[in-house]
This record gives C-alpha cells, sequence and structure tokens, in this order.
C-alpha cells in the first residue's frame, strides 16, 4: 500500500471516530494543529500492534488483561486549527481497540473558582470507563 493511501485510510477512522464523538458533545473539544492527525494515526497503529503482542502473551503473565492509561487525556474530539476537521482524541482511538479491558484516563482539571472566592489548585483525576 503506498503511503499516502495508507494514511488516508487510517486518517478516514479518526474522521468517522470524530463523527461519532462529535454527536455526543460537539463542544467539548480541543484544538490542535495537523500534526495531531499523525499522532493519532500513530497510537493507532501502534495499539494494534502491541496489543496484538502482548495478548498472545498473557496467558503466560502474572494478569489477565491489557489495561490502557492516558495521562494526557483530552476530551476525546480534537479540531484541527487549519482545517476545522473533527477528529476522535487518544481517549476514542484507545476505546476502538477490542484488545483492552480497562481504560483509566487522567486529566489536569482547570481552576475552579469558588462561592468563598477561593481558586482550587489544578488537579489529576483517574476515571475508570
Amino acid at each position: 500500500m503506498k503511503d499516502v493511501a495508507w494514511l488516508e485510510k487510517h486518517l478516514r477512522h479518526l474522521l468517522e471516530w470524530g463523527r461519532r464523538a462529535a454527536s455526543v458533545r460537539p463542544l467539548v473539544r480541543n484544538e490542535f494543529g495537523p500534526w495531531t492527525c499523525l499522532k493519532l494515526i500513530a497510537l493507532k497503529y501502534h495499539t494494534e500492534i502491541y496489543t496484538t503482542i502482548m495478548n498472545k502473551q498473557l496467558p503466560s503473565l502474572p494478569w489477565k488483561a491489557i489495561d490502557y492509561v492516558d495521562i494526557l487525556a483530552g476530551s476525546g474530539l480534537d479540531r484541527i486549527r487549519e482545517t476545522g476537521s473533527l477528529v476522535s482524541g487518544s481517549t476514542v482511538v484507545a476505546c476502538e481497540s477490542p484488545r483492552y479491558r480497562k481504560f483509566d484516563y487522567i486529566r489536569k482539571q482547570s481552576r475552579l473558582r469558588h462561592g468563598s472566592g477561593e481558586t482550587s489548585r489544578p488537579r489529576s483525576r483517574a476515571t475508570d470507563l
């Protein structure tokens, strides 16, 4: 498969998953540059290969499943600044892999203003899906 055709094939997945994610909460999204698509395609490609290999090794390992941990998790929907295209974020790319059993997403919370005028510090939160 030619390089451009390979990239287009994987980009179509990101666009389709992005359309589905946008149907849930279209205004909750991150905004990034075009390099984001290459990063997400690399994540998808790596995830497919890595989980296929690791799942074959699971019977000989002390654990029963592969977990996905994303320490820089975003909203799951990315808007590409230059084109306005909506593509799936890394959280959706990982969820599309049928080989993971548990997902942990950690995101930086924005500063919250309380009624007392206090400002809380950003915190990280892990959520199991």
